[in-house]
């Protein structure tokens, strides 16, 4: 008897605790989030300086094999000492790079960094120059690190051998290991550190233009690697855009944050652009489906997708009606009054136009 006494009373004071809860939710009011102006930009411009990351994904020598033989995908990168040797060989073992430079414009002023920089050093200051920049990478105002992983990372030496001074900006939940990495690497400019989900500005980092914001987002992912940034853009008249490294925030993430934390022109998601890690083995599972769901909702008017994103998401990205493309190596996306696409030898593939 007792025990059936002491059940009903637990069971009462539950109900009791949740219509507590129900009835506080639904007359105090949430907080309001104050949106962040980060102002306009003119025009955004992507180019692909390196996609492929590494040379072979599966079987010898490749990056899951190596990933394996280590001991599995929570084993720090900075263990791997034949990846940190992959840095400076001429041909590369494994190593390649992730990395695109961004040209932002604003009443005539042009602001030009990399994000991402790549992994094997003298393959990546190859692939610079094969898209434009000078050997001295004099055109750069700043480089923005994405996050760690060595395929986005670790030719920084390329960089930093011409241009120690420049100013870097990267997730401050960036390793011990990686600080000290850009100190032997050869660092001597500013490194602005963005703390975890707060929105950076050109108010806050007077480097970066207007119309620019930053955000890192905290969270482990594989290779003991803490976070990841992202850079959004609100292009004048067409709405934001977004670029990632590898979107380990995941698309949802991120474009929730974005259109609950940023004043966006005209509330329109206008571009996204990166790799968005769907598909990086090319397999595909049903609940995937759910993504790419939820992109269409978004609306974007133009995808460009690559490195982890995986070649199977953009045909399904295609069967869900989403207007997208691969975008390969020396590729320039540009958002701006219209967005147009052209491939490595500067031809035009597409042009989207709009009213208005």
């Amino acid at each position: 008897m007792e025990k059936k006494v002491s059940f009903v009373l637990s069971v009462v004071v539950l109900l009791i605790l949740v219509g507590f809860v129900a009835v506080h939710d639904a007359f105090v009011p949430k907080p309001k989030i104050e949106k962040v102006d980060m102002g306009t930009c003119d025009y955004v411009k992507i180019i692909v300086l390196e996609e492929r990351g590494w040379k072979r994904l599966k079987g010898p020598n490749s990056l899951l094999g190596d990933i394996f033989a280590h001991g599995g995908m929570a084993v720090s990168q900075w263990t791997f000492e034949e990846w940190l040797e992959d840095i400076y060989k001429d041909p590369s073992r494994l190593a390649l790079g992730t990395a695109f430079a961004v040209e932002v414009g604003k009443d005539g002023k042009v602001w030009k960094f990399f994000m991402g920089v790549g992994w094997n050093a003298p393959h990546m200051k190859r692939r610079y120059l094969a898209t434009g920049f000078s050997p001295d990478l004099k055109e750069l105002d700043f480089i923005v690190v994405c996050h760690e992983h060595m395929d986005h990372f670790w030719a920084m030496p390329a960089v930093l051998e011409v241009r120690p001074d420049i100013t870097i900006i990267a997730p401050a939940t960036l390793s011990d290991t990686a600080k000290a990495k850009l100190k032997e690497w050869g660092h001597r400019g500013k490194l602005i550190l963005t703390e975890p989900l707060k929105p950076y500005t050109h108010k806050e980092i007077p480097e970066i233009p207007p119309g620019m914001a930053l955000v890192t987002f905290p969270g482990w992912i594989i290779l003991g690697i803490n976070g990841e940034q992202a850079a959004l853009f609100n292009v004048k008249d067409r709405g934001l855009v977004t670029a990632t490294g590898c979107c380990h925030m995941g698309i949802v993430t991120l474009a929730h944050y974005a259109a609950t934390h940023f004043k966006i022109e005209k509330n329109n998601m206008y571009g996204l652009y990166g790799g968005l890690h769907i598909a990086l083995a090319e397999d595909w599972s049903p609940e995937r489906n759910d993504w790419l769901m939820y992109l269409k909702m978004l609306d974007f008017e133009f995808v460009g997708a690559n490195h982890c994103t995986g070649h199977v998401t953009i045909e399904r990205m295609k069967e869900f009606g989403i207007e997208c493309s691969w975008a390969s190596n020396g590729d320039v996306i540009e958002y701006g009054k219209t967005v147009k696409w052209y491939n490595e030898k500067g031809e035009l593939i597409k042009e989207i136009t709009f009213e208005g």
